[in-house]
């Protein structure tokens, strides 16, 4: 298998350009974020762009984009950051957190493992969530409506 490279800022723009969404939407997202995280810095060229969060040690990147399944879906990622720069994993309380606080306590979110050859790791103290922007669910009901797993 080849090695991951990174890919240049021309793709990066191309991606984002291609999965793009109304504005209003973004704004809409970032609007639930609960008031006790601080926005690092606002979006430079337009509203497409990451919105950066922290609170505490732990640090969040969001983004809202369409991607293939047509549907627009809220992803956020979070890694915690000692002072000196250095990382560590956030715990399960920290996933729970940000989870409820980015994307909502009655919301569902997923965290994805994919196949071996399609896993890319590009820092292994980060983690990410992902949940559609309408409030449903993606997957079926495993519980098959008895309500546990």
């Amino acid at each position: 298998m080849p090695e991951w490279k990174p890919p240049t800022i021309d793709e990066v723009r191309a991606v984002w350009e291609k999965r793009r969404v109304d504005p209003d939407i973004i704004r809409a997202a970032v609007a639930r974020v609960a008031p006790s995280w601080r926005m690092m810095d606002k979006p430079a060229e337009d509203e497409d762009a990451c919105h950066w969060f922290v609170r505490g040690t732990i640090q969040v990147l969001m983004s809202v984009l369409r991607e293939d399944d047509g549907n627009i879906w809220i992803h956020v990622s979070l890694c915690g950051r000692r002072n000196g720069g250095s990382y560590y994993l956030p715990t399960f309380e920290d996933v729970k957190r940000v989870k409820n606080d980015f994307i909502g306590e009655d919301r569902w979110a997923y965290q994805v493992f994919p196949s071996q050859k399609d896993y890319v790791n590009q820092n292994p103290y980060v983690l990410h969530l992902y949940a559609l922007f309408e409030n449903r669910p993606a997957l079926p009901d495993f519980t098959h409506g008895i309500g546990s797993i």
